[in-house]
């Protein structure tokens, strides 16, 4: 995944204005916040295709439903079919929701949700 995808996310989430930030949280932890980090497959193409899986991680201690309600604005934004973009660096990029995930966590009063994204990067090389 490109430094200009994972720019492209940050912007996404600011703009549905979901707490993010990459890999780890460094802010104040009474909202609920996501932490982001990504898995990328190898393509066997000679397309210029990169396809990776971007794990959000929300963590919150109001209540599940709270990181549930925040999930539904992440699948809203993303969609079915994606969101499509041109790159700064002229790379085309589609990111889509693909599921979701609670986790469980033996800490009393502390939820986890794990949101997957599909993310394609069709880059000129």
């Amino acid at each position: 995944m490109t430094g200009d995808a994972l720019g492209y996310i940050n912007r996404c989430m600011e703009e549905i204005r979901i707490w993010y930030q990459y890999l780890y949280w460094s802010k104040d932890l009474t909202n609920n916040f996501w932490v982001g980090e990504y898995i990328e497959s190898e393509t066997m193409d000679e397309d210029g295709k990169l396809q990776s899986v971007f794990i959000l991680t929300g963590t919150g201690t109001r209540s599940m439903i709270s990181l549930e309600a925040e999930k539904e604005k992440i699948r809203s934004y993303f969609g079915k079919y994606g969101k499509t973009d041109i790159l700064p660096n002229g790379s085309g990029i589609a990111v889509s929701y693909a599921s979701s995930v609670p986790i469980r966590t033996d800490e009393e009063g502390i939820y986890r949700l794990q949101v997957n994204l599909n993310v394609t990067e069709w880059r000129d090389e």
